[in-house]
């Protein structure tokens, strides 16, 4: 397996986590089938804004299912930039504070 379809696959699970709670990530996953997983995160990673995608995870206390967080694993290092990594680790935190 790559480290793309592990990606895609943690993706996946974390989805169907999110709808066990009411939440379905419809505008990323429509991205995801347009661009594909990493250019959809790439993309969402580009805006300033906290996506409400986002927010409704922080209030079901799930943030270790969104994007932002499954990047941070070593593993997917190759996939982002630093920057890119950095940005969604200052997402996260920003709404710990």
């Amino acid at each position: 397996m790559t480290i793309e379809e592990k990606l895609e696959r943690e993706i996946e699970n974390a989805i169907r986590k999110m709808k066990k709670f009411g939440y379905i990530p419809t505008y990323f996953n429509r991205m995801r089938e347009t661009d594909g997983s990493i250019i959809a995160i790439k993309k969402l990673l580009q805006k300033d804004e906290i996506s409400g995608g986002l927010a409704t995870l922080w209030e079901n206390n799930s943030l270790d299912l969104c994007m932002e967080s499954i990047i941070q694993n070593p593993e997917y290092k190759d996939l982002f930039t630093s920057e890119e990594i950095k940005k969604a680790k200052k997402r996260i935190d920003a709404l710990k504070q």
